[in-house]
């Protein structure tokens, strides 16, 4: 290309073979002259000093909240390329970034001394090599993660908290040092063997020892308060199948309910009067009015012994905090309180509101049974606290928990947990990046922090998404972070206009509008909704971890309901194009498919479960995710260049050339020609003695006769 170029602008013929690298062959003033020549023409100029020390100003800027190194060299080149600058060497470009790394490292080094001093972060890096229980490090046990949700392995993740507060990690952390940063050096620790870890420059095993213990512990919480929610949920479910159980023996309540009346009349000692009684009494326990299902499961839960107690003894040591009073919170008190005296009687004249459902058995007489509701209550109201974050620790949800296997949706079909990739596929082809999700949950997350995280952010506009892809209160944070979420609706339901209450609206809209966007609503939580996406973009956390913190459980508290308020009026728009565009609609429903092609073009590649042993961290899963993309964009590569030299062929034969239109509607995604699964070749012939031994006598006694 560069000769025929070169040809045409100097109007001769460019020779068919040969580079113009070899111009310069020895000729070191000719390729100096013509790089000054060119630096001239193209008005480049060589970096000054004061631009060299704002470069590292700049690369700095870039390290917060991205501690990884691995983009900045071609971030660097595009910046000099943008300031028409001469790109250096990569020799410059790597000291700038070394420059840049090691004062950022200095500064951050310097804050964790003057937050916990030298003491305590080389006792933290003193700790991590020693053997604990029948781990090799103490640092390998921090690092393992719960395999299952039992409350075996809760009391084992509730050690590490304990552990971990001992040590003082739980106290106040710089705010400098975001989650970003923390889960970047602790990883960095977790890849190593702590032996390895002690060559490591003072400086650097500090930050790293610092980091990582505060990851484990953020971690940990992250864990605890995750199980807790899940053991509910599952005790619950296995007092709804006893239920069920108990339910399905009608027959022997039938058979019991009868042999009770034979029994009575066969008894000659009752007049006619007793008997009645008796039969009126009997009718009565038959007949009496039936008790609701959550009554029942109530009821049953507390009839069982030290269920819930066993569980809340350690729970309740965790420091919960709440932003005002909250009587989940006065209820863990009462509870610290109870169970440092060893009382299994509740105090009466509670006033601790946990519930109406619960109300009834907390005010009875019996004291023993009001303090084992008063338990279940407090961790039925607790799981929904955590979950709407009214309720939370200082270390929780700071950083992204894990998604193994144990914590994984089960799928219905397969009776296994489901772990899925989410893509983000480019309107040209091609995935520019993937994360592994959670199945059957929403992924409205997952979708917005593609788009923020990628490199090219402020090149996307918009993301399509079908409708497990959005939420209202998504559709407004991705609009507050630059960029506009197209969902595919499925519902009629959601595909109404939403205007403020004082808007006016057309007679032959208003059967499908309604007015209930509260812009004061809006106006009043501005501020801290505006916060929330400037979190996500500075890394401080993810969308995942946002929107998982403004779920539905979150419905009552103002940033939440003015968000969605936000999104509704962000969908409404949507619809406007989507109702009034044809085009726009077309390209929607054009990008999704094109999605979905690439979704069958990873399933060919991998048709397998994920391993357990992959399952369990969230670096494997992402490595998994990462080499499942890698071979897709492959292979619609490979697809897409063989395309090319058949277009070219066609075009070079004369034949009518295909349009742009039918161009576009050509996949790369095809899987015809290319062969996933190699070609086996048995050499049977190799061991055919050993397979077929009768066969070979046979072949003997052949050649016997025949010499004979």
């Amino acid at each position: 290309m560069l000769w025929r170029h070169l040809g045409r602008q100097l109007h001769v013929q460019p020779p068919d073979l040969g580079t113009l690298r070899s111009i310069y062959d020895g000729r070191f003033d000719t390729l100096s002259d013509h790089q000054r020549f060119a630096q001239i023409i193209a008005n480049f100029r060589v970096i000054s000093e004061h631009q060299r020390r704002y470069v590292i100003r700049w690369l700095k800027e870039q390290l917060t909240g991205r501690p990884e190194r691995g983009q900045l060299g071609n971030d660097l080149k595009q910046w000099f390329y943008e300031h028409r600058i001469v790109i250096p060497n990569e020799r410059t470009i790597r000291q700038f970034i070394v420059q840049a790394v090691r004062d950022t490292e200095s500064s951050l080094h310097a804050e964790f001394q003057r937050t916990f001093g030298p003491q305590k972060l080389d006792s933290w890096a003193r700790l991590l090599p020693q053997p604990h229980k029948e781990h090799v490090s103490l640092q390998g046990w921090l690092w393992a993660v719960p395999l299952r949700g039992s409350t075996q392995q809760m009391g084992e993740v509730l050690d590490k908290i304990n552990l971990l507060t001992m040590h003082g990690v739980a106290c106040a952390w710089p705010g400098t040092c975001n989650d970003a940063i923390v889960r970047y050096y602790a990883r960095r620790c977790a890849s190593r063997s702590p032996s390895i870890s002690k060559r490591i420059a003072p400086q650097s095993r500090r930050l790293e020892a610092a980091c990582f213990m505060r990851y484990s512990l953020c971690t940990a919480t992250d864990h605890i308060l995750t199980m807790l929610r899940r053991w509910v949920q599952k005790v619950v479910n296995d007092a709804s199948r006893t239920l069920d159980v108990a339910n399905d023996k009608r027959e022997d309540q039938l058979r019991e309910f009868a042999l009770a009346v034979k029994e009575l009349a066969n008894d000659e000692s009752l007049t006619r009067e007793q008997l009645g009684s008796a039969f009126c009494e009997l009718a009565d326990k038959v007949l009496c009015p039936p008790q609701s299902r959550r009554r029942l499961i109530r009821q049953y839960l507390i009839g069982k012994r030290h269920s819930a107690r066993n569980l809340l003894m350690r729970i309740v040591q965790l420091p919960f905090e709440a932003d005002s009073t909250h009587p989940v919170l006065d209820a863990i008190v009462l509870l610290r309180g109870l169970y440092r005296r060893h009382a299994y009687l509740l105090p009466d004249g509670l006033n601790i509101r946990l519930g109406r459902a619960w109300r009834e058995a907390i005010d009875g007489y019996d004291r023993i049974k009001a303090m084992k509701a008063f338990e279940w209550a407090t961790l039925f109201a607790l799981r929904v606290a955590l979950r709407n974050g009214s309720i939370y620790v200082e270390h929780m949800m700071s950083l992204e928990t894990t998604r193994k296997v144990w914590q994984a949706r089960a799928d219905p079909r397969r009776r296994s947990a489901s772990i899925g990739m989410y893509t983000h596929v480019l309107d040209r082809w091609g995935i520019f990046y993937d994360q592994p999700i959670v199945l059957n949950e929403r992924q409205a997350g997952a979708a917005i922090e593609g788009v923020v995280r990628q490199n090219a952010t402020r090149d996307i506009a918009q993301i399509a998404v079908d409708t497990h892809g959005y939420t209202d209160f998504a559709m407004g944070l991705a609009r507050a972070l630059g960029f506009d979420v197209c969902p595919r609706l499925s519902h009629l339901r959601d595909r109404r206009f939403h205007v403020p209450r004082d808007q006016e609206v057309p007679k032959e809209l208003s059967a499908i509008t309604d007015r209930d966007i509260r812009t004061d609503l809006i106006a009043e939580v501005w501020d801290e909704f505006v916060r929330i996406a400037a979190s996500i973009r500075s890394g401080k956390c993810t969308a995942i971890e946002a929107l998982i913190r403004f779920g539905s459980a979150a419905r009552g508290q103002p940033v939440y309901d003015g968000g969605v308020q936000i999104g509704r009026l962000f969908r409404s728009i949507f619809l406007i194009d989507y109702f009034t565009n044809t085009s726009f609609r077309t390209e929607l429903q054009h990008v999704l498919n094109r999605g979905e092609a690439v979704h069958a073009v990873q399933r060919a590649i991998h048709v397998a479960r994920i391993p357990v042993e992959l399952a369990r961290r969230e670096e494997s899963l992402s490595a998994v995710s990462s080499a499942l993309t890698l071979l897709s964009n492959i292979l619609m590569a490979w697809n897409t260049t063989h395309m090319q030299h058949a277009l070219e062929a066609l075009q070079a034969s004369g034949d009518k050339s295909l349009g742009a239109e039918q161009l576009r509607r050509i996949a790369p995604t095809h899987l015809e020609g290319i062969n996933l699964r190699g070609t086996f070749i048995f050499p049977v012939g190799r061991y055919a003695s050993r397979l077929l031994p009768s066969l070979t006598q046979d072949a003997k006694t052949l050649s016997v006769s025949q010499r004979a």
